[in-house]
C-alpha cells in the first residue's frame, strides 16, 4: 500500500463498508477521488478516517508504524466487528460530531455512566443466577 488512497480501500474493506457508508460516516461525498488519487483530503477528513479505523494520521498519509493491525477488523474495546454499524448509528456520529467540545464531553459522561449502571446491573442479574442455581442444588 504506497499510496493514502490504498490505504483508504484498504481500511475500508477490512470493515465491509462501501464508499456511500463511509461518505456518510464523513459527511463528504468525493471519497472516490480520495481511494484514486485524484484529491487529497483536508486534515479534518484526514482525521476522521484516522478515528474511524483507529489508525493514525501519519500510517494514512505515509504507511508507517500501524500499531492497530487487530482494531481494522474490531474495535478492542468492545469487540464489535465495526462493519456492523447501521444508519443509526451513522446517524449518531454525525450528530455527536457537531457538537462542541463541551457537549462531547458531557455525551461521553452520560455514556460511561450507563455502561457503568449497565454492568452493575448485569453483575447483579448474574450473582441472583448463580445463587438461585446453587439453591436448586442444595435441594
Amino acid at each position: 500500500m504506497d499510496t493514502l488512497g490504498e490505504r483508504i480501500v484498504y481500511l475500508r474493506k477490512a470493515k465491509n463498508l462501501k464508499q456511500y457508508e463511509l461518505e456518510e460516516m464523513l459527511g463528504c461525498d468525493n471519497l472516490s477521488k480520495f481511494e484514486r488519487n485524484i484529491r487529497k483530503p483536508n486534515y479534518e477528513i484526514l482525521k476522521s478516517i484516522a478515528e474511524i479505523f483507529n489508525v493514525s494520521v501519519d500510517w494514512l498519509l505515509n504507511g508507517d508504524n500501524l500499531s492497530h493491525k487487530s482494531d481494522l477488523i474490531c474495535d478492542s474495546s468492545s469487540n464489535y466487528p465495526l462493519n456492523s454499524i447501521n444508519s443509526n448509528e451513522i446517524k449518531l456520529l454525525n450528530n455527536f460530531r457537531k457538537l462542541n467540545d463541551y457537549d462531547k464531553a458531557k455525551i461521553e459522561g452520560m455514556i460511561e455512566l450507563k455502561l457503568h449502571e449497565y454492568e452493575k446491573e448485569k453483575d447483579l442479574r448474574k450473582t441472583e443466577y448463580n445463587k438461585n442455581k446453587d439453591e436448586k442444588i442444595d435441594k
